[in-house]
């Protein structure tokens, strides 16, 4: 999802080389945005967040609660996010787990 809303916003992959070792070299540094192309803080911020490392990248919770994603919303997606936060709740809390409307 990273890689298409850069593509989307950049109009070009984030990487892309013939040469496969250069191209998965350039898949580990942090993804730049080219200077003659005007993108929000928040927009940078949330395609840094998704194009991390596995273990630091946004989930789908993270990314539907991300300021840039929420600006596009007519409403607020508040069922989606208790949906999401239900699937994300660790299984070994005692909480018990309210409904879901």
């Amino acid at each position: 999802m990273g890689v298409i809303l850069y593509t989307l916003v950049v109009a070009h992959l984030p990487f892309d080389d013939t040469n496969l070792k250069k191209l998965l070299r350039g898949t580990q540094k942090e993804v730049t945005f080219p200077p003659n192309h005007t993108i929000s803080q928040e927009c940078k911020n949330l395609i840094l967040q998704m194009l991390c490392q596995a273990a630091k990248r946004a989930t789908i919770l993270d990314i539907i609660k991300d300021p840039w994603v929420l600006k596009f919303q007519p409403e607020p997606p508040t069922y989606e996010i208790k949906l999401l936060e239900a699937m994300y709740q660790d299984p070994n809390t005692t909480n018990p787990q309210q409904p879901l409307e």
